[in-house]
């Protein structure tokens, strides 16, 4: 992760704050936010950077994060139970909505295969509640749902994944 990090790190410095992540498997990637770079975040040890969430309630924010060894935060659990992950994450998107941003951090030393595992993770969470609204509001899968209520669906359920900085040497 270090590696990954030195170049999200330059992206920051360039205001670039949107990155896309796609392999030979998933072409269609995804993207993510990050928080502007500043030397005063890079000090902080707050996964709530103010830059990023001012004006949010941090009862709207999930932080989940992956430890140098590994080890995942999710919210407020420790856990690595994939199944309870995803569990938190689906009630925590249903009762915030619009409102809900994931905060997802992984620590320099965190092998990318964790990282990546976990950001297939939260996509699944959106689309499984997605889906889930989906069958509730039209009675189909989201598949089959039309250009419009397609949107509507992600209207309601955005997808606001945000990677904020971490202090170097965490």
């Amino acid at each position: 992760m270090g590696a990954v990090e030195d170049v999200k790190d330059e992206l920051r410095k360039l205001g670039r704050l949107k990155v896309r992540y796609a392999s030979a498997s998933s072409p269609e990637g995804a993207t993510r936010n990050m928080a502007p770079y500043s030397p005063e975040t890079k000090a902080s040890k707050s996964p709530y950077p103010e830059e990023l969430f001012s004006g949010v309630n941090r009862e709207d924010i999930c932080v989940v994060r992956i430890n140098s060894a590994d080890k995942v935060f999710f919210g407020n659990k420790a856990t690595q139970e994939e199944a309870e992950m995803l569990r938190l994450g689906k009630k925590f998107l249903r009762e915030h909505g619009r409102a809900a941003i994931f905060s997802f951090m992984a620590d320099r030393g965190t092998h990318y295969a964790a990282y990546k595992n976990m950001q297939a993770l939260l996509l699944q969470i959106y689309e499984e509640v997605r889906a889930e609204k989906a069958q509730e509001l039209y009675g189909k899968s989201l598949q089959d749902l039309s250009a419009e209520e397609r949107s509507q669906i992600e209207h309601l359920f955005p997808l606001n994944i945000y990677e904020p900085e971490l202090k170097k040497g965490r």
